[in-house]
């Protein structure tokens, strides 16, 4: 455990060097023991280190409190340690989101298992974190507009209206509307006349939500001129997620293919029709 650094901050000598000879004998690193706050904070900018024990009751300016609440910008886990008589101070202390508490006199198990159970939960935040950004990160850049939605029913339990809970840059691009002006609106607040233009979409969503069945289909929208490829489907009940893919331009292509094989049979009927008229007049 020597790569895991803790800074002490103990305002009471004899204390802190019992904590500093304890902690190594952990295998912990104890870099500096602070017996003020300032100094704390100097030195945990400095050292960076992976956990602070801090003393709630300082001696000079500041306190554990206050110490605390700066030394959180450096998202470093923080165990106070406290007596009985400071109750008043535990409660303030708990607003800055300690990681632990240890009551003197502790043991030291209870201060090894306390640090342990502390640096394993920073740990895993810090993971669960670099895994959201990651996610994020890959939901922004999706090529495809992503939506996630919750359904809206009657009192006869049928589909009328759904709400719009988050989506990402694709999609704000694709309806050419900011997210401000998205997020917490139902679609008939977006497209007031939906359901005269669309009325199937309210429809075709609501049957995914309730059912849990997964739908892909396609829809032209008038009100974007924009042809889309739909896919929908649902992970909890009540609420559904939509993957939008501008399809215009294939379909535009695909009207342009069939138009040009209908004039191909005109001009092969006609030309059908000219060689028999020759014929006949032949004969």
């Amino acid at each position: 455990m020597g790569d895991i650094k803790i800074l002490v901050v103990e305002d009471d000598s004899i204390e802190a060097l019992d904590i500093k000879k304890t902690l190594e004998s952990f295998g912990y690193s104890v870099p500096h023991v602070a017996s003020k706050g300032e100094d704390a904070i100097r030195k945990a900018y400095e050292v960076m280190p992976d956990l602070v024990l801090m003393d709630i009751v300082l001696k000079g300016d500041l306190n554990g409190i206050e110490v605390a609440r700066e030394i959180k910008k450096l998202d470093i886990p923080i165990i106070f340690l406290t007596a009985h008589s400071e109750e008043g101070m535990v409660k303030k202390a708990m607003f800055t989101g300690p990681y632990g508490y240890l009551i003197k006199p502790y043991s030291a198990i209870e201060l090894k298992y306390g640090i342990e159970l502390a640096i394993y939960k920073s740990n895993a935040e810090k993971e669960l974190k670099a895994s959201e950004s990651k996610y994020n990160s890959l939901f922004d850049n999706l090529l495809n507009g992503f939506a996630y939605h919750q359904i809206i029913v009657d009192d006869e339990n049928f589909p009328v209206d759904f709400v719009f809970l988050r989506i990402n840059k694709a999609f704000e691009r694709l309806i050419k509307l900011k997210r401000k002006d998205i997020i917490g609106k139902r679609i008939t607040e977006l497209i007031p006349d939906i359901k005269d233009t669309n009325p199937e979409l309210i429809e075709f969503c609501g049957q995914v939500a309730l059912t849990g069945e997964s739908n892909v289909f396609e829809m032209y929208f008038e009100q974007f001129k924009k042809f889309y490829s739909i896919t929908t489907y649902s992970e909890e009940k009540g609420y559904f997620a939509t993957i939008f893919e501008d399809i215009s331009q294939r379909r535009i292509a695909e009207e342009s293919l069939k138009e040009s094989e209908r004039r191909y049979r005109t001009i092969l009927e006609n030309v059908q029709d000219a060689y028999l008229r020759g014929i006949r007049k032949v004969v």
